[in-house]
């Protein structure tokens, strides 16, 4: 999946997003229902910027 849009894409609709690289790989697989050969390895949380 491509991500390089993502913060170009998401600041268009004012939405913010950030890479995130340090999380538990085998919890997000289990929470997504990832297949074992599929391990993330990133995250781009979008929302709402505070202020």
């Amino acid at each position: 999946m491509g991500s390089r849009g993502t913060g170009v894409s998401s600041r268009g609709l004012e939405l913010g997003a950030v890479p995130v690289g340090a999380f538990d790989a085998r919890a997000v697989q289990q929470v997504l229902g990832l297949p074992w050969e599929q391990e993330p390895l990133y995250l781009i949380p979008v929302g709402r910027p505070r202020g």
